[in-house]
């Protein structure tokens, strides 16, 4: 690239968020994130041959202000614009777009029959007398929304209302210039909303969010993705405290992703958190937000490790496994039951050193947004699986000692009892392996034996 020129410049960011509490955490966090800023260099695309080059050089705090309902930060960042021209088209990634995408196919369901689910629930029965499984346990999936698929709004049941809290982050941004084309400010906003959803209207509607209508306050799923990978934790464990996340938005901000993470740190306290999403690298605040998140070890976060071809690297949040935040538990796939190749690793699913278990990813069949059930491919259905034998282990470990295990227990307690990867699963065999590889991490999963090993122990 040839530069050309460098241009000095200022940007005013306000960012807007409307709790129903006050929340002192996320004041803190999103000011140690914007005080404290690595210094980044982006690359952008005028047209096919002209780009520039946008470096933070400082981000000041202009001023602050909260109360019960309304949190208010505005900052100063200061950037240095670099001109250029190269001779070919410059192709640019967009660093800020998670991986969090389904590939639908075939087939039938039998994904929840290779982690031995039904004989699972036929323990949990015969041995503690719950009915009901996941019972007690709160779960978070931070996803794209739901849809008020029948499967979902009701209790297994057909009849009952699921209660559930909504966590609606939203998000929308305004460019004013100040002196066009060098100098001009962002002002950001961005909410959160805690919504108890108990009744049929409340699951069947939504309003359009205040400054953009293609985003909604209230259950949907614009982006159809949270619905199945909610159907795939409720298939597992239909009687959860489901908190639904939704931190989509048209804009693809990244700091909605992390403002998702604290909001739930503030407004709830779930034992176990689903993310079927993740970025190549560690984004500003995300790893702050996982710790904050998990910072009692009582709190377990469950995430897929990516669709990217790779057996080498994680996406973000799973790579923080196995060495930077032990309470975050990775999750790869493997293909699914009666077919020819079952239990190997499906070609699309990251591996590494910091993957810990692989669950049936290909094919998985779980509810659709707009209704009806398919069957979809990727680790984003893993992560969910994984989570919803993580809450029967927690139900069942209140049940049998009194009280609420830490993450390392279910951690420890499940790895062991783990069917070895590459080959058929034996949902009768009950020996016990600590073998891992970076391509099966401890191996795929069996819900029957890991709650059968708390109860021997």
């Amino acid at each position: 690239m040839n530069i050309n020129k460098v241009k000095l410049y200022s940007l005013v960011f306000v960012i807007m968020t409307n709790f129903l509490l006050f929340s002192p955490i996320a004041d803190t966090k999103i000011s140690e994130i914007r005080e404290n800023p690595e210094s980044s260099l982006n690359e952008y695309a005028i047209n096919d041959l002209t780009v520039y080059r946008e470096e933070i050089l400082n981000t000041t705090i202009i001023s602050r202000f909260a109360n019960d309902s309304t949190m208010e930060l505005v900052l100063r960042v200061d950037v240095r614009r670099v001109y250029g021209e190269q001779e070919e088209p410059l192709e640019i990634d967009d660093p800020i777009i998670p991986e969090c995408g389904a590939l639908p196919n075939y087939a039938d369901d039998t994904a929840y029959e290779m982690v031995n689910i039904d004989n699972a629930f036929s323990y949990l029965e015969g041995h503690y007398d719950l009915y009901d499984p996941g019972e007690g346990v709160t779960v978070a999936v931070v996803d794209t929304g739901v849809y008020p698929h029948q499967s979902i709004m009701y209790l297994p049941d057909g009849t009952t209302i699921r209660e559930i809290y909504y966590l609606d982050i939203n998000f929308h941004r305004e460019w004013t210039w100040v002196f066009w084309p060098f100098v001009g400010y962002w002002t950001y906003y961005l909410s959160a909303q805690n919504l108890l959803i108990d009744s049929y209207y409340d699951w069947t509607t939504y309003e359009d969010y205040e400054y953009d209508s293609t985003m909604k306050v209230g259950p949907y799923d614009g982006k159809s993705h949270g619905t199945s990978t909610t159907g795939a934790l409720l298939r597992m464990a239909p009687y959860v405290n489901l908190i639904v996340v939704d931190y989509k938005d048209d804009s693809h901000y990244e700091g909605a992703y992390v403002y998702a993470l604290e909001a739930l740190n503030y407004f709830h306290n779930p034992d176990i958190v689903s993310c079927s999403w993740g970025f190549p690298t560690s984004i500003d605040g995300l790893e702050d937000a996982v710790e904050d998140l998990t910072d009692y070890y009582t709190t377990t976060i469950v995430a897929s490790s990516g669709n990217d071809y790779s057996s080498t690297t994680l996406r973000y949040p799973a790579k923080y496994a196995r060495g930077i935040n032990w309470d975050v538990f990775s999750v790869g796939s493997v293909i699914t039951r009666d077919e020819t190749n079952e239990g190997d690793r499906s070609a699309f699913s990251n591996g590494g050193a910091q993957l810990n278990v692989v669950a049936p990813g290909q094919w998985v069949n779980v509810p659709l947004e707009g209704g009806g059930f398919g069957d979809l491919a990727g680790t984003s259905f893993s992560a969910p699986i994984v989570a919803g034998e993580f809450a029967l282990m927690f139900q069942m470990w209140v049940a049998d000692r009194g009280s609420s295990p830490r993450s390392s227990n279910l951690r420890n307690y499940l790895w062991p009892t783990c069917d070895p990867g590459g080959q058929d699963t034996d949902p009768d065999d009950t020996s016990f392996t600590w073998t891992r590889s970076d391509l099966y991490g401890y191996g795929i999963i069996d819900t029957w034996e890991a709650l059968r090993y708390i109860y021997i122990n």
